[in-house]
Order: C-alpha cells, then sequence, then structure tokens
C-alpha cells in the first residue's frame, strides 16, 4: 500500500487518493502569478502544523517577504516551530549549495519544497556558486566545453533533484512553464516535467471569469487521477480547488 502525504489543500487531496505518494518529487508547474510559491508554502506549513519536518528553499524572496505571504494567509511562521524551517537566499550566493546539501543530508526532513527551478539556470557558470559543479570548473581545468548552455542548465536542474529524492523527503519543486509548437505545456528547463514523478499545472486566464484559475494533474506515478480542469480560486485563507 502506498503511503501518502496530505497537502491539506482544501479538495486537492481527494484528487489524488489522499495525498501524493511518500517520497515523490512534485513539480508544481505554472506561468508566473499562477499561485505556485502559494500552493507549496501552504502545504508545507499545513504538514508542519502536523508536526512533520519541512524545509522550504526561495531564490526570489527573502525570509521575511516569505513570512509575511504566509501571514497575509493567516499562517503564523512562529507556530509552526520548530518543524518549518526557512531557507532563502539569492542565487549567486557562493555558499548556498553548501547549505542546501547540508540542511538535506544532515538533517530528515519530511517535505522540501524548491522555488523556483528557474533560478537553478540563471547563473551559466556555476550552480548556486559552487566550484564543484558546472562551468566554471570546466573552465578552470582547461577543458573543451563540451555541452551548451541550455544542457548545463538541465544538468543543475537533474542534480537538484536528485538531492532531494535521495533524502527520502517528499518534495514540491516550482518550475515555469512554456509552450511548444503543439501548443502542449512543457517545463522551461525541458527535464524536470520528466524527471518528477508528478507534474500539477496551475493556469491563470483573467479573461475566464469565475474559472479563470484551473489545476489539471498532468501526470502522478501510483496514483489514479483524473484528466479534468480543476477550477481553483486563491481565498484569503489559501487555495481551494472548487467543485
Amino acid at each position: 500500500m502506498v503511503e501518502r502525504i496530505p497537502l491539506g489543500i482544501k479538495n486537492f487531496d481527494r484528487l489524488v487518493e489522499g495525498g501524493l505518494p511518500k517520497g515523490s518529487a512534485t513539480l508544481i508547474a505554472g506561468t508566473p502569478g499562477t499561485g505556485k510559491s502559494i500552493f507549496c508554502l501552504q502545504a508545507l506549513y499545513y504538514n508542519a502544523m502536523k508536526g512533520r519536518t519541512c524545509l522550504y528553499v526561495s531564490f526570489e524572496q527573502s525570509a521575511e517577504e516569505i513570512k509575511e505571504q504566509m501571514r497575509q494567509f493567516g499562517w503564523e511562521f512562529e507556530k509552526s516551530q520548530p518543524h518549518f524551517k526557512l531557507l532563502a537566499t539569492d542565487y549567486n550566493d557562493p555558499t548556498f549549495f553548501t547549505q542546501l546539501m547540508t540542511e538535506v543530508k544532515v538533517r530528515k526532513f519530511d517535505m522540501i519544497a524548491i522555488d523556483s527551478l528557474a533560478s537553478v539556470i540563471i547563473d551559466p557558470f556555476e550552480v548556486f556558486g559552487s566550484p564543484d559543479f558546472g562551468m566554471a570548473k570546466l573552465l578552470k581545468a582547461g577543458n573543451i566545453l563540451p555541452m551548451d548552455m541550455s544542457t548545463l542548465g538541465r544538468l543543475k536542474v537533474k542534480k537538484i533533484i536528485e538531492l532531494v529524492k535521495a533524502s527520502g523527503a517528499t518534495t514540491l519543486l516550482v518550475g515555469e512553464v512554456v509552450k511548444d509548437q503543439t501548443g502542449r505545456s512543457m517545463s522551461r528547463d525541458q527535464v524536470s516535467d520528466f524527471l518528477s514523478d508528478a507534474v500539477i499545472l496551475l493556469q491563470h486566464n483573467p479573461t475566464a471569469g469565475a474559472t479563470n484559475r484551473t489545476l489539471t494533474l498532468e501526470k502522478m506515478r501510483l496514483t489514479s487521477i483524473d484528466d479534468l480542469i480543476h477550477p481553483m480560486q486563491i481565498t484569503q485563507n489559501g487555495i481551494e480547488i472548487k467543485g
């Protein structure tokens, strides 16, 4: 029987047989402003309040900005302690990759959220400033570069996903999507949707009236899911799946 981790997002868990498979990596995909970060914060706060150890990694907001965002939905960071840890930094911080690896390997987290994978591929030379991986190491070694920027970016994303999956934590990965020539949505990094065990697509169409926000389960291993487009709303208490 598959052990599942509920997210506590109203009406979501019933769509996935009670929760995400424990230890799985789920890509929360969408364009900017679709609620990806809120989805992750809500899930981690819920689980931290249930006593599970959670780590939220942000490259785009400071810890204080994240706490303020949580307060807007009534999620008091202080009440979630000591189970909820924030690791927020600029992706150019040369010590960040070491910090992340140490946290994930030394402390046993039940849930991890990485926000976002787009920041992983921004720096063309190093992974979070680490000289142990990336183009900087190749240049210092005098090697002929065997890959282009896009390939290196995909390797960075692969490295991060492998790190969190190896820890055994149930992981949420925030990623941006783009449309291919056929109109199909795909991850901007072109690899996270294939490496992830599940893909949840969030969309926002301001012209669609009451159903301008939606959630679609693109895939989820070990889980029976539908292929419906589910109306979604961001309320003062967080995300709700309608219906």
